[in-house]
């Protein structure tokens, strides 16, 4: 498979971009404590031991740029959430200071190019959480990984600060982005509430995703029994996933929030009967569509946040996030205007 890769002679070539193995790990340590000082919501990767271990237990694939002299300049980590799943989760990713004419003299589309190739062998997706503090994050994301935008979680990441960038707040929302490792044939069917047809349908028209579409008009009264399956559970950042499900034993048909500060839901879309039963239950539980999760052989899922506590941050959104891409502003205006009319 050939990752469709950006024009590689745009800019020059002066680092080299490889897997980071535990010999690395003072180097990684020296860049962290650079960009985010003491404020790393992953406070065990400040440790020695910390991103070794992660590495030597196969839950992440390490990768940085290293300038000529061995010197770490940036990292991101490929998460492996979910055995034989079809997806790395981006994270730990950052960058040593230094604005717009740094990044662009010392990374080169060919370079990201190599190791997405070895991630496609194996996976077909890479999902990412991009801050909104700033705006070199997403452009990193868009020109070098060939992210799209797909979707927006509030309050992802409390009192992180990187040097020399001004926080409106102590929160960082994150700009959900996926890149399509591996491009898709057969056009899957779909199931999705007909008042967010037109946002999702700009989603999958911009990852390549071919879908047929149908939209879904919730009058249903069925009370068909379901159960949350926990996905993640994430301490550091306080974040839970859950996963909406079919049970033959259970008779739950509400949706019990979680304990964690970013709680979301989410609920595949192949199932219409799961959908008319669902949908209206999250709404009514304080949940509202915030992203899009793509698959291959399994269902896509429509990703739902709490957002009883974030009201006012909703009216007031674009005082707190900073959005690189023209095109991604005007998907999350339209995508506020629906949100703010269901709550």
């Amino acid at each position: 498979m050939t990752y469709p890769a950006l024009d590689a002679a745009k800019l020059e070539f002066q680092v080299l971009i490889r897997q980071l193995t535990a010999k690395d790990e003072e180097e990684f340590i020296k860049l962290l404590y650079k960009v985010y000082g003491n404020s790393y919501s992953y406070t065990f990767l400040y440790e020695p031991g910390g991103l070794a271990t992660l590495i030597h237990c196969n839950k992440i694939t390490s990768y940085g740029e290293f300038d000529f002299q061995g010197r770490l300049l940036a990292h991101t980590a490929f998460w492996h959430k979910e055995k034989k799943s079809d997806y790395v989760e981006s994270g730990c990713s950052f960058r040593v200071s230094g604005g717009i004419k740094k990044f662009k003299s010392t990374v080169t589309p060919k370079a990201w190019h190599n190791a997405l190739q070895q991630l496609a062998a194996q996976y077909h997706f890479v999902h990412q959480h991009n801050s909104t503090l700033h705006l070199l994050a997403q452009r990193y994301a868009t020109r070098l990984m060939n992210a799209k935008y797909c979707g927006l979680i509030l309050g992802y990441a409390e009192n992180e600060a990187v040097k020399g960038v001004k926080h409106p707040s102590n929160k960082m929302h994150a700009l959900l982005m996926t890149t399509v490792l591996q491009p898709q044939q057969v056009k899957k069917k779909i199931f999705i509430p007909a008042v967010f047809k037109p946002w999702l349908e700009n989603i999958y028209q911009n990852l390549g995703l071919p879908r047929i579409i149908h939209p879904l008009y919730l009058h249903s009264q069925e009370r068909l029994p379901f159960h949350l399956k926990n996905m993640e559970t994430n301490p550091y950042i306080g974040l839970q996933r859950r996963l909406v499900q079919k049970s033959v034993h259970s008779s739950e048909f509400h949706c019990p929030s979680s304990p964690l500060r970013t709680d979301l839901i989410h609920l595949p879309l192949e199932d219409p009967e799961l959908l008319h039963v669902a949908f209206p239950i999250l709404i009514q539980s304080g949940y509202i569509p915030c992203g899009l999760r793509p698959h291959t052989h399994q269902s896509d899922e429509l990703i739902f946040q709490n957002v009883t506590k974030y009201k006012h941050t909703l009216m007031h959104l674009f005082e707190e996030i900073k959005i690189a891409n023209a095109n991604t502003l005007k998907e999350i205006e339209q995508w506020q205007k629906l949100v703010l009319q269901i709550m």
